[in-house]
């Protein structure tokens, strides 16, 4: 059976980032975002958007991607998305591109596993009618089969460098692909026990 093309969202336009920007009300999310906002400027210097953004060029020089990870543990499945950062926003664009995509004739009732982060309990969370969230209990990582698959992922380029976001977008798609066509080496670590016997209807 052939494999769905991969999706993956773009980086932002300037108004987009301009948006998300104005929208932070968490200090650290609205600092990045500034910075964001100002290096997407024609012609802005690290140097410069660093010291308009109040913070050191060394942390500037950071840039980030943030792979939204979706399994089924019974089977390996997989969805992945990529994601200029976490917020409430972004995560109810995922649920919803997660949800056309397993569920494109929205008749089934999708339960999701997902940890207490804020951006996944808000009430400003925008949930697809198909999708049932389902919180873990506080801290426990060791229940979410998501956090196995971040191993799987990260040994792709574990001990390596990019020379821009760019570059490690392909790099991180091609594994998301590997990893699509893989399922059984995706279902070895992130078949908890627990979890294939309440799919399978045994006890």
């Amino acid at each position: 059976m052939p494999q769905p093309p991969l999706r993956i969202k773009p980086h932002l336009k300037y108004i987009g980032i301009k948006y998300r920007y104005r929208a932070c009300k968490n200090t650290v999310e609205k600092t990045r975002w500034n910075l964001i906002r100002l290096m997407a400027k024609p012609k802005m210097l690290i140097t410069e958007a660093a010291e308009s953004a109040g913070i050191c060029e060394r942390w500037a020089r950071q840039m980030w991607l943030y792979a939204y990870s979706f399994v089924r543990p019974y089977t390996g499945e997989g969805f992945w998305l990529l994601m200029p950062t976490v917020n409430i926003a972004l995560m109810s664009l995922a649920l919803k591109e997660f949800s056309c995509y397993h569920d494109p004739r929205n008749n089934k009732i999708i339960v999701l596993l997902l940890d207490r982060a804020g951006w996944h309990m808000s009430d400003d969370l925008e949930v697809p009618k198909n999708i049932k969230l389902f919180p873990l209990p506080p801290y426990t990582p060791e229940l979410q089969p998501t956090e196995c698959v971040n191993p799987l992922l990260k040994e792709s380029i574990a001990n390596k460098s990019f020379k821009d976001l760019d570059e490690l977008e392909l790099k991180l798609s091609s594994r998301f692909r590997w990893l699509l066509n893989n399922p059984k080496i995706v279902k070895g670590a992130v078949g908890f026990d627990w979890i294939q016997k309440i799919e399978a209807g045994t006890d």
